[in-house]
């Protein structure tokens, strides 16, 4: 899927990425073409989807209990993910966390209360390479990333690590 007024980037290498400015999403297949694109190329609509990586921050609203990470998110990037992906044509997804770092989508986590700061990014990018070493990501060949400046910067180091041990 990708945003209405969405901006394509490739500030790493071959790597396409979308910052979301826009909480309007199209399902994947359905390009809607952004104000701007960076890189001058838009996202090959027909790429499976098992080819591209979604890294998604967390969010404040969540389940009250234990759960995959997400289910246990309840932001509107999840919901709307929930909602426009095609059951079977699921892409990649991971989670930039703010209390528990870089994790699968389907990691069992228990609900907590910790915002995202600078403070915090910079820890998890300090450990970067630990908070990429158990992430269950196959070879991709897009990427889109969502959310606010802070997670930015830890998803922009965690794609530029993962072009480099070539899984993108």
């Amino acid at each position: 899927f990708q945003a209405e007024d969405g901006i394509r980037d490739t500030s790493v290498t071959g790597v396409q990425t979308c910052l979301f400015r826009s909480k309007k999403l199209t399902k994947m297949g359905e390009f809607v073409k952004p104000k701007e694109v960076v890189n001058n190329k838009t996202p090959n609509p027909d790429l499976p989807a098992d080819e591209r990586l979604v890294i998604l921050p967390c969010s404040d609203m969540k389940a009250k209990e234990a759960a995959p990470a997400m289910e246990l998110y309840k932001g509107v990037f999840f919901q709307t993910f929930r909602n426009r992906v095609t059951p079977g044509k699921e892409p990649n997804v991971i989670i930039v966390s703010a209390k528990h770092g870089i994790i699968n989508a389907d990691e069992r986590i228990e609900p907590y209360d910790q915002r995202m700061t600078a403070a915090r990014a910079d820890e998890i990018i300090a450990d970067i390479d630990a908070n990429l070493s158990g992430l269950k990501i196959p070879k991709v060949k897009d990427v889109l990333i969502v959310g606010g400046k802070d997670y930015q910067k830890v998803m922009r180091l965690a794609v530029q690590k993962l072009i480099d041990n070539g899984t993108i």
